[in-house]
């Protein structure tokens, strides 16, 4: 989250909202860090159980799915930092 980021740079501003053109959502998030960290660590675990799940099941078409994001354009506006969708794609992809 560029919010964590800029905290951990002493510039912490609040940003309420955050859009993500590729899902198609809007999330309103509160102006609490303690908040935003808990959930980023929160949504980070289900994601990688639901890799790992899914990794099982059908290995082939997960990594072909986690190449073919890799390789795609983000439009999220996050150009200037990592993306942790692309950390958590690469590491599964090494696993």
């Amino acid at each position: 989250m560029a919010s964590c980021k800029a905290e951990q740079d002493n510039q912490f501003v609040s940003v309420y909202w955050f859009t993500s053109e590729t899902l198609g959502i809007t999330l309103q998030l509160p102006d609490s860090i303690t908040y935003r960290k808990t959930l980023f660590t929160r949504v980070s675990v289900c994601a990688k159980r639901w890799l790992e799940m899914v990794g099982r099941a059908a290995p082939l078409e997960l990594e072909t799915l986690l190449q073919i994001y890799l390789s795609t354009p983000c439009d999220d506006n996050l150009d200037y930092e990592s993306h942790i969708g692309h950390s958590l794609a690469i590491e599964r992809i090494s696993t």
